[in-house]
């Protein structure tokens, strides 16, 4: 029996655990083998977490905010609205 796939954090999320025949009718037409895909987008996000944090602190790095710039940027060429940084290095 296969699960009905889940909404988690507004992606798609198959929580499958079985694996065994497939049958149709009388006969079986192969087998089922699983991946428990909830553990794989939570590797990737602590993957990506890794990549835009510091390892020590916690706090973001100068990757994540470059990101979040080019956003801020893109978002306020798009929507004809200013946009202001104030950068501080300690």
């Amino acid at each position: 029996m296969i699960a009905a796939p889940a909404v988690l954090a507004a992606q798609v999320v198959w929580d499958v655990s079985v694996s065994g025949a497939v049958a149709v009718g009388a006969g079986v037409i192969g087998t089922v083998l699983a991946v428990h895909v909830v553990s794989l987008l939570q590797e990737r996000a602590s993957s990506e977490h890794q990549a835009t944090h510091d390892v020590l602190t916690g706090l973001p790095n100068r990757l994540l905010f470059m990101d979040r710039l080019e956003r801020a940027l893109a978002h306020a060429v798009r929507n004809e609205v200013p946009v202001g940084v104030l950068y501080i290095d300690l």
